[in-house]
């Protein structure tokens, strides 16, 4: 069984412009086991801990700096996702640029991309040259167009692929 007689505390901080060290020190003055005769013995254990300006970064950055990241969210981002909203409906519905009056030549205005962008620069009164390859599917949308509200919609049967339908578009 261990037994311990008087042990002292002793501790010694000094402070630097960098870090901080504390030291520690325990003396066992006497111990005392069954079975060992030790008479008058000590024992000298030194603890040394440093906090350094590193350790303090480390707090800021895994305490505070979080706290502030949540703090400026919760902050900002309302205003933001209201701005956002009002942002999108007006440029959904009120269209920001007029092509009153310009022509636009939409290839491949038959089918797919081509035939939802000359719905939407008719939308916006644009003039529209239209052309593809299927001439009857064109005379269609060119219709669709003019009731969109485009003032005039020509169609070309072309392929873009030959240099002489190119050279007949220009």
């Amino acid at each position: 069984m261990f037994t311990e007689g008087s042990s002292s505390w002793s501790s010694l901080s000094t402070r630097s412009a960098s870090y901080q060290s504390v030291v520690l020190t325990v003396r066992i003055r006497q111990v005392v086991v069954p079975g060992m005769h030790v008479s008058s013995s000590s024992l000298s254990v030194s603890v040394s801990v440093s906090v350094s300006a590193m350790d303090l970064i480390h707090k800021f950055l895994y305490v505070v700096l979080p706290l502030l990241a949540l703090i400026a969210i919760l902050l900002f981002m309302p205003p933001f996702l209201i701005y956002t909203f009002f942002h999108y409906l007006i440029k959904a519905f009120i269209p920001t640029e007029k092509f009153t009056g310009n022509v636009v030549l939409v290839t491949g205005a038959s089918l797919g991309i081509g035939e939802n962008l000359a719905y939407k620069y008719a939308r916006r009164g644009a003039r529209l040259t239209q052309v593809a390859r299927r001439a009857e599917r064109l005379k269609a949308v060119a219709a669709k167009d003019v009731g969109l509200g485009s003032p005039d919609a020509f169609v070309i049967r072309a392929d873009v692929s030959e240099i002489e339908d190119c050279k007949r578009l220009v």
